[in-house]
């Protein structure tokens, strides 16, 4: 006869990996969105190049970006065991409901703030505060609040510059701009994946460089080729070739999946801890492989088998795209990315993506941009957490009754 811990860890793998598939189907956006929006690749091999970058990124990375969920947010030692294990696997539950409904209605939204909410209500509820680390909650929450508009801010200023280039109607400048552009997409993603092995800051700097002159190389080609037989395009502002916007969109796949995983892999990991060792997650415990894996392929098939429900509104409803402007929104949510990362501030890529492609559709005049949908999805974005605190003290509360 199974034991009642070997029953909770299968019912908690099951809820992770339906927070993680979710997780996946919402957050597509993230990458498919401008891709599809453009229409630069047809949208079964769009979604496999997401689908198998998040499980990569999943797979190799997910393991570093766990412990703000695991430790930090709430104090572990502060519940028994079995309380542990229960309030992570009614969040990871009521999180995948809330990230559920807003999908159904199309509507692109953070995965890790809802957990985050509804943890934070949890431990609230059920010890009172004092397993609450309240000071880092307050501070996401304003983070959180300005990060949409730190994306529009940021996707305005990249098109003004990429219209600052290609008014020169040159071909070598365009040459320096694509290369430019592409080279720090590359910096900010690598050093964005950076885990903490111990290196100096300096030797991530000095790779993604390499990496970056290695592949302008064959992008100066590929440019230079095409200015010479169509001339770049220019007057039609499609200086991006779809090959670019592609790999940019499969790199924010692939950054997605490295962070995106945690939502759901570090929960189950603290469950399986906290049921097959009869103690909560200690310090230095990493993610369990299993949830991983499990996780990761969640994210990857949510992409494959919904994800183009909120992609759509990303890259479709909210302005009007080509190679270039798409290519211009998944640079500036990326750096930004990368800039908020390197200060120590956890960020959401999707409030940074959807802020991008908005300021991408601004720079090119208020007309181009669908205000009614964004203001609609930012209130969507602002009630969130409030409703996942709430869900997650009534839970907290009801758990102290029984």
């Amino acid at each position: 006869m199974l034991s009642i811990n070997i029953i909770g860890i299968v019912v908690a793998s099951l809820v992770a990996f339906l927070l993680a598939w979710i997780d996946g189907a919402n957050n597509a956006g993230n990458s498919l969105g401008t891709l599809i929006g453009a229409k630069a690749l047809p949208l079964r091999r769009a979604l496999i190049i997401a689908g198998v970058a998040e499980f990569v990124g999943g797979v190799l990375y997910g393991g570093f970006i766990s412990e703000t969920i695991l430790r930090k947010v709430v104090n572990p030692a502060a519940f028994n065991p079995i309380s542990y294990a229960v309030g992570l696997t009614i969040a990871m539950f009521i999180t995948f409901l809330l990230i559920l409904a807003v999908t159904r209605r199309r509507i692109p939204f953070s995965i890790t703030q809802t957990l985050i909410g509804v943890l934070t209500g949890f431990s609230l509820g059920n010890t009172g505060g004092r397993a609450t680390n309240l000071a880092l909650v307050s501070g996401l929450l304003g983070l959180w609040i300005v990060l949409p508009i730190l994306g529009i801010v940021a996707g305005l200023l990249s098109y003004k510059l990429y219209e600052f280039f290609i008014g020169f109607k040159k071909p070598w400048m365009t040459v320096i701009l694509v290369v430019t552009y592409f080279n720090i997409f590359v910096v900010s993603t690598v050093l964005l994946l950076t885990p903490p092995t111990g290196l100096e800051y300096y030797w991530y700097v000095l790779i993604a460089t390499v990496l970056a002159v290695f592949n302008a190389i064959p992008i100066y080609s590929l440019i230079k080729a095409a200015g010479a037989t169509r001339k770049l395009e220019l007057d039609t502002g499609r200086i991006f070739p779809p090959e670019a916007l592609a790999l940019s969109s499969g790199m924010i796949a692939f950054t997605h999946g490295a962070h995106d995983v945690a939502n759901s892999a570090a929960p189950l990991t603290g469950v399986i801890a906290a049921l097959s060792l009869n103690s909560t997650p200690e310090e230095g415990l990493t993610v369990n492989p299993f949830a991983l894996l499990l996780c990761s392929g969640g994210l990857s098939a949510g992409i494959i088998t919904w994800g183009l429900r909120v992609a759509r509104t990303i890259g479709e409803e909210i302005t009007v795209l080509n190679n270039d402007s798409a290519f211009i929104a998944n640079f500036s949510a990326s750096v930004t990315t990368l800039f908020l990362t390197r200060m120590g501030l956890p960020s959401s890529m999707t409030g940074l993506v959807l802020g991008s492609v908005a300021g991408v559709g601004l720079a090119k005049g208020v007309g181009n941009v669908n205000l009614r949908l964004v203001i609609r999805i930012l209130w969507y974005w602002y009630l969130g957490f409030a409703l996942a605190f709430v869900a997650g003290l009534a839970t907290g509360l009801a758990l102290t009754i029984l």
